[in-house]
């Protein structure tokens, strides 16, 4: 099957993989946008890198391409600016939603 032809179905099991709910017409426009990245993918393991070497990270690249900034630590925020912004605050904790469940792996 080619990218072109991507059933629904894989692209729901994609995003199955990847925790999204789709509804079908996202489902829909992702078959187009998930079809192109495969396009790309196949088109980047078509090209010809014999005697290219392998980067490992940026810093492996010549030092006149690598462009770092200085580090310099930036203000922190003071506990009123942050229950200024925080969506919901209990006591002086930040609440957050809980994105993972405690139930191990789910099949």
């Amino acid at each position: 099957m080619s990218h072109d032809e991507l059933a629904l179905d894989d692209v729901k099991r994609v995003a199955r993989l990847a925790r999204l709910r789709l509804t079908d017409e996202q489902a829909r426009r992702y078959r187009v946008e998930l079809g192109a990245v495969l396009k790309h993918v196949e088109e980047l393991d078509q090209m010809d890198l014999d005697g290219v070497e392998p980067m490992h990270s940026p810093i492996d690249a010549p030092v006149s391409m690598q462009e770092l900034a200085d580090d310099q630590p930036r203000p922190s925020l003071t506990g009123n600016d942050l229950e200024r912004i925080a969506p919901e605050m209990d006591g002086p904790y930040l609440r957050v939603p809980k994105v993972i469940s405690g139930g191990g792996a789910s099949a």
